[in-house]
């Protein structure tokens, strides 16, 4: 009369709970992947602040562009190829004047040598411990217009301290970046 075997409850119950930890587990390796490609993005900038200051040290300037060829970029004399970030550049900007009264306006680092650079990458979390290793420069006024400074290059300027790099400070701050 008594067969042996498993009910279809206690079947549906372990189900469940293989299911919920499956769950948990696949949670938890998301956020091991977010947090491994922030490390090589860190990673990647770290080189490029490496390769910037190599540049330096042999042209007493910054490259204007560093995903340009030798010898106005950093590949290949100073890293082999510049890392992206999933096919994307890092961001970069080329100053030629940070502390000049008046502030130069002009985009022409032929006529103006670049003597400081914003270097930054978006990460996927807000890891407290890569960004206490940052620098939150902000080449923005506190209402989101570009402070007034001579940049090398249109359209490249990033906010230090803002959500993805854009906009103002108001928000999630997910943007690395370094200066020299």
């Amino acid at each position: 009369m008594y067969k042996k075997g498993f009910t279809l409850v206690e079947l549906l119950v372990v189900i469940s709970i293989i299911g919920i930890l499956s769950g948990i587990v696949i949670v938890g390796l998301d956020n091991a992947r977010e947090a491994a490609r922030d490390a090589k993005r860190v990673a990647d900038i770290q080189n490029i602040q490496v390769a910037l200051t190599l540049y330096y040290a042999d042209n007493n300037r910054y490259p204007t562009n560093i995903y340009s060829t030798s010898p106005v970029g950093l590949a290949p004399t100073y890293m082999s190829t510049v890392p992206k970030d999933s096919g994307a550049e890092y961001k970069y900007t080329a100053i030629h004047s940070p502390n000049s009264a008046p502030p130069s306006t002009s985009t022409n680092c032929s006529l103006n040598t670049p003597v400081f650079y914003h270097l930054g990458a978006i990460l996927e979390t807000t890891n407290p411990s890569l960004m206490e290793q940052e620098n939150n420069w902000i080449d923005f006024d506190g209402d989101g217009s570009a402070l007034n400074y001579g940049q090398c290059e249109t359209n490249t300027r990033f906010h230090g301290e803002a959500t993805d790099c854009v906009g103002t400070s108001a928000g999630t701050n997910n943007c690395y970046d370094v200066i020299p």
